[in-house]
């Protein structure tokens, strides 16, 4: 798995990577942007890691486009 580096997560991410420190090997990637590659040779722990790094990233990076569409839906302006 690749996890962007972000300031704005870089505390919490450095959490779930001590907390999973005897499962995980992490190593960082420079491209256009730097990135974690993380590995673990058991499925159930990358699954956990996964499931943990998307519950940080708040919903708005996630769902944007439908807050726009619920706005626009319930008519908010002429409320």
């Amino acid at each position: 798995m690749w996890i962007q580096k972000n300031i704005e997560f870089e505390d919490d991410i450095n959490q779930m990577f001590q907390f999973f420190k005897n499962n995980i090997q992490v190593s960082e990637k420079r491209r256009l942007h730097i990135y974690y590659k993380v590995k673990s040779d058991n499925p159930a722990i990358m699954m956990s890691l996964f499931s943990a790094v998307h519950d940080l990233i708040p919903d708005i990076y996630f769902n944007d486009n439908d807050l726009i569409e619920t706005a626009e839906s319930l008519d908010l302006e002429n409320f």
